[in-house]
């Protein structure tokens, strides 16, 4: 995956909100839109619109929580919220490049960026928050994506039609969840 980087990195997808908002429209347009067919339709590769949207979204979500955990590494009032951010980086960099390598072969392209809102939120976050502020902020936005992300998954595992995408959203699963626990853990 080519680095992207945004003023002050990418932890949009952290706030529920933006993320359910841009889940129905900036990712299915992203995903049906690069993947060059009609939603609804299977592709060559045997990609239903749910498979590719769900890679395009669950892409999405790790390159910006990928930069939500290098931003928490960095600007983590406590060793909690550092710890935390480390922990994203590490996984869900591995997640990604099981994601990509996995919509290479199957010849899905993917969006290069965060959801215009994810970006927007992040940016909100990234300047108005410090301190202790920004790890409450950041707790609360990272047990919301999680559940939506685990919420996702699931809905990819039981709908998609792509062995290969959906045993990739099954074996994501453990790891969201331990994310999700160790996030409502650390909340105050």
């Amino acid at each position: 995956m080519p680095p992207v980087r945004l003023v002050g990195g990418a932890l949009a997808t952290l706030v529920a909100a933006a993320l359910a908002a841009s889940c129905g429209s900036d990712h299915q347009a992203a995903s049906a839109g690069s993947a060059g067919s009609a939603a609804g339709t299977a592709s060559p590769a045997g990609l239903s619109s749910q498979d590719r949207t769900w890679l395009a979204s669950a892409h999405q979500a790790g390159m910006a929580e990928i930069e939500a955990g290098e931003l928490a590494s960095r600007k983590g009032a406590t060793a909690t919220v550092r710890s935390l951010g480390s922990m994203l980086v590490t996984d869900h960099t591995r997640l990604d490049h099981q994601l990509t390598t996995t919509a290479k072969h199957l010849g899905a392209d993917l969006p290069t960026a965060p959801s215009t809102a994810q970006i927007e939120e992040q940016h909100k976050l990234t300047s108005a928050t410090s301190g202790k502020g920004f790890d409450v902020a950041f707790v609360g936005a990272m047990i919301a994506a999680h559940r939506t992300a685990i919420a996702d998954g699931a809905t990819e595992a039981s709908h998609g039609s792509a062995p290969q995408v959906v045993s990739l959203a099954k074996r994501a699963a453990p790891v969201l969840r331990h994310h999700l626990m160790m996030f409502q853990q650390a909340a105050p």
